[in-house]
């Protein structure tokens, strides 16, 4: 592994570590009093069916957290979010390194970005959000990374991981127009008006 890709790694790691630290101290230690942190924790618990829609993947990982041997049930499905918004932040800092070049620059977006209020008051409650941002920035990495290196088994895992991400939030079909303009616009694919 090249000394670059080392020092991304790193700094990938430390940009989770850093987000989880403060995630975790400020991790709502209960149920909240508005949203549906409650009905999240309890139905990850049980692997009930919250809405019509059901959420089943964000419904079985937070089954995987509720069995942690840590905390409160509800700690530990705040926690699950903090896990997965920091694993946006790592992967965000990935991409970003990608597209400017920059480590500090980087380092520093991504932090910036990691407590902005919006993303931040989602990352220490039980909600589908954080999980949906992180399968939104890792499509976008491997989409990227397919672009530049044509690997073709990049842009079946970027699309394997948008069908999985529809068992978290349907607001990904939103994605879809996106998806196709970059895999056509990137490809040889000539289609007569």
């Amino acid at each position: 592994m090249k000394k670059e890709n080392k020092d991304d790694l790193v700094f990938a790691i430390l940009s989770f570590l850093v987000s989880f630290f403060f995630y975790l101290k400020t991790l709502m230690p209960g149920v909240g009093g508005w949203g549906d942190s409650a009905r999240f924790s309890f139905f990850g618990k049980t692997l009930g069916i919250s809405y019509p829609t059901g959420y089943p993947l964000y419904i079985i990982l937070d089954n995987l957290f509720s069995r942690l041997p840590v905390g409160t049930l509800s700690f530990r499905t705040n926690m699950m979010s903090a896990f997965f918004a920091s694993l946006t932040v790592a992967v965000l800092y990935l991409t970003i390194r990608k597209l400017n070049g920059n480590k500090l620059l980087s380092f520093v977006s991504v932090l910036i970005f990691a407590f902005s209020g919006m993303f931040w008051s989602q990352s220490i409650i039980a909600e589908v959000y954080t999980l949906n941002a992180f399968f939104i920035s890792i499509m976008i990495l491997l989409l990227i990374s397919w672009s530049e290196t044509r690997d073709i088994r990049l842009l079946y895992l970027s699309l394997f991981i948008y069908g999985l991400s529809f068992g978290n939030h349907l607001t990904m079909i939103l994605l879809f127009p996106s998806i196709i303009y970059l895999i056509l616009e990137r490809t040889d694919v000539y289609f007569p008006i």
